[in-house]
């Protein structure tokens, strides 16, 4: 049921435009919603069960076919959208403050967690076929998140912020325990200069990585494609030789000429170890 639709005019006088019943006669006590075709909702209404809210001006929230939703929404400002594209399945919360914030979730990707944006403009990509559990910050202005099509990242923490962008390449496997941020989240100051030391820099990790348990990925670092990131490691460097372990802290090449596969076998022909290129 809506909240409030029984109150007063008032409450319905605060959307922009009827309400699709279509997409509340899906909502479920639990607040599970699936739904068929493309739906949207804009202005301000409320779902009883674990409460889905979509509130504020201009704000939009898009289904596509069989999409699935179980959690919450909160939208506060003006002009920010949830896409939840076919096949997807949300379950957490979301909450865009702000306003032209973006969060996109590809076909057949599945969410579990909770996202915060906070600022203007800020965009969080996640690609299609992709399965991310974890939590994800951004604050600022004008940045992007982009996790990439077919990765998948098992507790995995991204924090955005200060004007810098964090992307993930497709093809990406994150253990549990993950962080990954462009900033410190606080300044580190020379004393006699008076100037800040640890500046906020974006993070680019490359197509097909997989990275252990425990690894920390700190503000600047890069990366590359088609390579291992050992457990516990600290990465905080900017690398660019493809096919290499990195490993300790602060994270070196430690073995080069490697690459990885999510199957356990004892020989692998040469496409199934190129078959993420293709």
């Amino acid at each position: 049921m809506l909240f409030g639709i029984t109150e007063t005019a008032r409450w319905l006088g605060w959307l922009r435009r009827p309400i699709d019943r279509l997409l509340f006669n899906r909502m479920g006590r639990r607040g599970r919603l699936v739904a068929g075709g493309v739906r949207s909702l804009r202005g301000r209404a409320r779902v009883r069960g674990r409460d889905t809210i979509a509130a504020g001006e201009e704000n939009r929230v898009e289904f596509g076919r069989d999409a699935a939703f179980n959690g919450r929404i909160e939208f506060r400002g003006k002009q920010n959208m949830l896409e939840l594209a076919a096949g997807s399945r949300f379950d957490g919360t979301a909450k865009l403050r702000g306003s032209g914030n973006l969060l996109r979730i590809a076909d057949e990707t599945s969410f579990s967690g909770s996202v915060v944006i906070g600022g203007q403009g800020n965009r969080l990509l996640i690609g299609t076929r992709c399965d991310y559990n974890g939590k994800i910050f951004i604050k600022g202005f004008g940045q992007t998140v982009v996790f990439g099509d077919d990765s998948a990242a098992a507790d995995v923490t991204i924090l955005c912020a200060e004007g810098t962008d964090i992307r993930i390449g497709k093809w990406c496997l994150l253990s549990r325990s993950i962080e990954i941020r462009s900033t410190d989240a606080h300044s580190l100051i020379d004393r006699e200069t008076r100037m800040r030391t640890n500046p906020a820099a974006s993070v680019e990790i490359g197509d097909h990585v997989w990275i252990g348990v425990g690894v920390i990925i700190a503000k600047g670092a890069a990366v590359p494609a088609d390579s291992v990131v050992g457990a516990r490691s600290f990465v905080n460097g900017r690398f660019d030789e493809e096919g290499v372990v990195l490993a300790g802290a602060p994270a070196s090449i430690v073995k080069r000429g490697i690459t990885w596969h999510r199957a356990r076998k004892p020989r692998f022909s040469a496409a199934e170890m190129n078959h993420w290129k293709s």
